[in-house]
């Protein structure tokens, strides 16, 4: 099984899931890819750590083979840093609108997963509420399930995520207080596949 995250942040997804740190350690590959930022080569350390593999690059041109994760984890990407600016310049060069971001991100995802297999987006800080209004069918996938707010904790404890670490995502790397995420969010996780 290959399990890809994009955007790992300062915490890679397996630190928050004692069940998917066994899928890695038992055999499942990791690779996580992102584009660089100041946290990169501690990320880069952690995810060699576990025997993973990090590949830089952006969500919008995935450096990955068609086909070729079973499994994608996108948690705070939406609504973070990469979708901020309406204007920015891509790899390519290229000036291309958020919109356009968007739906080339969503492109690549489909891209590289394998059929039947699974997207998990979690948007746990700044849920970006364009996904919300997103017809995935044009993309080849499917949405299988959606949690919100407390409903969060149930995807969460399939994946062996500890419930505190849902309610307490990541706060403190992105400058918000816990009061003001909790007051400036509606957490979300998605579950899509591939048709």
């Amino acid at each position: 099984m290959r399990i890809v995250e994009v955007g790992p942040h300062y915490t890679p997804i397996y630190e928050y899931s004692p069940v998917i740190r066994d899928r890695i350690r038992t055999g499942s590959s990791y690779i996580g890819t992102c584009p660089s930022n100041k946290w990169i080569d501690y990320t880069i350390e952690k995810i060699k750590g576990v025997g993973g593999e990090f590949i830089e690059g952006m969500i919008q041109k995935l450096p990955l083979e068609s086909d070729s994760a079973d499994e994608i984890w996108v948690m705070d990407v939406f609504g973070s840093w990469y979708f901020k600016y309406d204007v920015k310049k891509t790899q390519d060069g290229f000036v291309c609108s958020r919109e356009e971001d968007f739906h080339k991100a969503f492109h690549e995802l489909a891209r590289v997963l394998k059929p039947r297999g699974k997207i998990i987006i979690g948007e746990l800080l700044t849920p970006h509420v364009q996904i919300l209004d997103e017809d995935f069918s044009h993309y080849g996938l499917t949405v299988e399930e959606f949690f919100q707010g407390n409903q969060t904790v149930e995807l969460g404890t399939r994946y062996g995520i500890d419930p505190d670490s849902i309610t307490e995502f990541d706060f403190f790397h992105f400058g918000l207080s816990d009061t003001q995420s909790k007051a400036n969010r509606e957490r979300f996780f998605l579950v899509l596949t591939k048709t």
